[in-house]
């Protein structure tokens, strides 16, 4: 076989450019796109879902509380021998 022009312009041919090469990645996505993307991901999720749960959890520590109370209140009550209502 010999090693002419012709043939590593053939073979070359097929192979894609520098030219083709920037069109393909032109429409991906960069680091900066991802980042910006995540962090605007995170907002979102920070006050549609992290917010409205911790407020939930909130309420709900401050009615044990409240519970908790009024238990020891009976107890207390039993104590003095007073009937709960």
């Amino acid at each position: 076989m010999e090693l002419t022009q012709e043939y590593f312009n053939e073979k070359l041919s097929s192979l894609a450019t520098r030219n083709d090469l920037t069109q393909a990645i032109e429409p991906l996505a960069t680091k900066q796109h991802v980042t910006d993307s995540v962090d605007a991901l995170a907002r979102i999720i920070s006050t549609t879902i992290a917010e409205p749960m911790q407020k939930h959890f909130d309420e709900l520590h401050g009615e044990f509380d409240v519970k908790q109370e009024v238990q020891e209140l009976k107890r207390d009550m039993l104590k003095l021998n007073l009937h709960c209502i």
